[in-house]
């Protein structure tokens, strides 16, 4: 991974919590992005719909915090969240991605499960 600058863990339809190819080759990835950020060299990690749901199973140390939803074939606007500018992500967006993402259903949503805000919180 040190010829890569990040990685995309995409979404798609398998199981994630069994062992299997996607799993399996996630998890080691993980750790080694996990690895190379403590060195000091920065190796971010995307996930997108179960990749997403991947890196959090993964970083509750294998604890599923799913939950079932019905979003299957919803187009809707992006929710910020409070201070999302100071974000890396969207930083430098401008004022009219900015209007765009948050005003038009422009986010497809294929989802049966989901992922709530009170799992991702420190709890401290």
């Amino acid at each position: 991974m040190s010829k890569i600058n990040g990685v995309l863990m995409p979404g798609g339809a398998t199981f994630f919590n069994q062992s299997s190819g996607y799993a399996d080759a996630g998890h080691h990835i993980y750790n080694i992005a996990i690895e190379m950020n403590e060195r000091g060299t920065y190796m971010p990690i995307w996930g997108t719909c179960l990749g997403y749901e991947l890196l959090v199973y993964l970083t509750a140390n294998n604890t599923d915090l799913r939950n079932d939803c019905s979003s299957s074939a919803q187009a809707l606007p992006l929710e910020f969240e409070k201070d999302f500018q100071n974000s890396r992500l969207f930083a430098k967006a401008s004022d009219e991605v900015i209007h765009i993402l948050s005003t038009y259903n422009v986010t497809a949503n294929f989802h049966i499960s989901a992922l709530r805000k009170r799992h991702l919180l420190p709890t401290a």
